[in-house]
């Protein structure tokens, strides 16, 4: 079980640091909202819508818990702390998948459709990928207009959403970090 909380320690440390990338990148695109075509051409907008619509997948690695909870192991610790906070561990990582799935939900229900009215993804997939831009190529239809998208009252309720989203989850990361730090140290005592 510790190696597993150990792994578990290091993919959300991964999981912050994109969620704080994605945080940053959705701060940009706010703060973008209004303003005129030059300013708007002069960034890296391709690079930041992306960050608008990706989703939150954090998914701790619960099989030895999950094991250890219908074979009966968890029920017979002798350790109270221990028991009481695996079990802990079993019902937070279940709210924080709730959390995402709700979060994930409104993006791919009002965020990408959206999106895809407004933008020529396939253009945005070219500029940041160049693997993508050497076998399918820039799209010859209409290309963006960022200036009438970051001029959108719904385009920029969507984005202070998804804003929303992106500092909740970063504070459950954060708890979570805190508790599998915890959980690491009361474990690593029993070793």
């Amino acid at each position: 079980m510790v190696k597993q909380i150990r792994l578990n320690q290091f993919q959300l440390k991964e999981s912050i640091q994109d969620l704080e990338n994605q945080t940053n990148g959705i701060k940009t695109v706010m703060q973008l909202m209004g303003d005129s075509k030059n300013e708007i051409e002069s960034t890296v907008v391709d690079s930041l819508i992306t960050f608008v619509i990706e989703d939150h997948h954090f998914g701790l690695d619960m099989t030895t818990l999950q094991e250890a909870l219908q074979n009966g192991e968890l029920s017979v610790l002798k350790d109270n702390d221990l028991r009481t906070s695996l079990y802990s561990l079993l019902k937070y990582n279940e709210r924080l998948e709730q959390r995402e799935e709700i979060a994930n939900y409104d993006n791919n229900n009002f965020n990408i459709p959206f999106l895809y009215k407004k933008i020529n993804s396939r253009n945005i997939s070219a500029r940041v990928n160049g693997e993508y831009r050497a076998e399918i190529g820039y799209s010859k239809l209409e290309t963006n207009n960022f200036e009438s998208l970051f001029g959108n009252r719904e385009f920029e309720n969507l984005v202070e959403s998804r804003l929303y989203y992106a500092k909740e989850m970063m504070t459950n990361y954060q708890k979570m970090e805190s508790f599998l730090d915890y959980l690491h140290d009361i474990l690593g005592k029993k070793e």
